[in-house]
């Protein structure tokens, strides 16, 4: 994949520096318009991943954006006002008034991190709280487990593939698997919109028997091992539906393909009720 982007971002270079064009922009100051162009493109999406990151560890949009401020307003005063360098006592006024500046972006900056921090689900350090915590690190916080099986927003998922085959076969219903790792930013947003999506709800409590297996698990591993289920291999998320007999019916990689999701689960040809 790597290989990919670097072929897609130097081909462009290696053609223009073979193929001889008769008509090419002259280097100016309109370069810079284009270079802050793709500067905020750049800005734009490192702070979509850090949102995902975020959102992996239970931060919500405001604490995002102020830790996302925070950072910039640190490297303006370091970077561009370079308050950790001495200004001497000849200094002139406008350069002590850009090293003021500077202090006052640092300290806005730490303080935004300091009460961004305490607002964050981080794991406590006392007893009390680690079972709560390493729950919380799984994936799994706020869910009943009993037996293999864990009941969230009135649903049942079972831990346990084979289990959950055997009461497919018994129920004729179709087999959902969500296969789930803690580090995986969608796999976090494919819970909430099940609880938010009234149709992919419906579909997974009432007409599905739904498997969640998480990262490292012998059954996770077991499926990655299948050619059918390739795109385990390749990262997460992935959902697989399986007929009572184990057969592949419908894969994806996109949370958010939830009406593809429900119609297969709700297809009367492929699951006709017993």
């Amino acid at each position: 994949m790597m290989a990919g982007f670097g072929a897609g971002v130097g081909m462009p270079f290696f053609i223009i520096s073979v193929v001889k064009f008769k008509k090419l922009p002259k280097a100016g100051y309109w370069m810079n318009k284009v270079k802050y162009a793709f500067g905020f493109m750049i800005l734009y999406f490192a702070y979509t991943y850090f949102h995902k990151g975020m959102g992996v560890l239970g931060a919500n949009d405001a604490t995002t954006l102020a830790l996302a401020f925070s950072m910039v307003a640190i490297w303006v005063a370091v970077v561009h006002c370079n308050v950790l360098s001495l200004l001497p006592n000849d200094a002139p006024p406008n350069q002590k008034l850009h090293h003021f500046c500077g202090v006052l972006s640092l300290l806005l900056g730490v303080w935004l991190v300091i009460s961004s921090l305490e607002q964050l689900p981080l794991p406590h350090l006392s007893q009390a709280h680690a079972a709560t915590s390493s729950q919380h690190l799984h994936g799994v916080s706020n869910v009943a487990t009993v037996h293999g099986i864990e009941e969230e927003a009135g649903i049942t998922w079972h831990r346990s593939y084979a289990a959950a085959q055997k009461l497919a076969q018994q129920t004729k219903k179709p087999i959902f698997i969500d296969f789930y790792a803690s580090w995986c930013a969608n796999c976090a947003a494919f819970k909430e919109e099940v609880k938010n999506n009234t149709a992919l709800h419906s579909a997974l409590r009432n007409d599905a028997i739904v498997v969640k297996l998480v990262d490292k698990e012998p059954e996770f591993e077991a499926f990655r091992a299948k050619p059918e289920h390739r795109h385990l291999k390749i990262g997460l998320p992935y959902f697989a539906i399986l007929t009572p007999d184990g057969k592949l019916a419908w894969s994806g990689t996109d949370y958010q393909a939830t009406q593809k999701m429900v119609s297969v689960l709700t297809d009367k040809q492929l699951f006709p009720k017993s």
